[in-house]
């Protein structure tokens, strides 16, 4: 496989996993197998989609990695009157 690029960034694009299967590792499992392969191809960094802030899951998820957050999108609700 033969790419040009500079970029040390990864976007981790969406996953999700069948309810039947959440909670036995299925995640674990992709990280195992892809993490080092980014890093074999040099990037650095990994810039995951929104997550909801009080989602545990997916906090404790980025538990076993140097991570930092670095961004926050919050959406609120204003009712309109006539």
């Amino acid at each position: 496989m033969y790419f040009k690029r500079d970029y040390e960034v990864l976007d981790l694009l969406l996953a999700a996993v069948k309810p039947e299967y959440q909670g036995k590792g299925i995640n674990a499992l992709l990280f195992y197998d892809l993490v080092p392969i980014y890093i074999k191809l040099g990037f650095v960094f990994g810039e995951s989609n929104p997550e909801l802030e009080l989602n545990e899951k997916i906090q404790a998820q980025w538990s076993y990695f140097e991570s930092k957050q670095h961004k926050r999108r919050r959406s609120f609700i204003k009712k309109i009157t006539e």
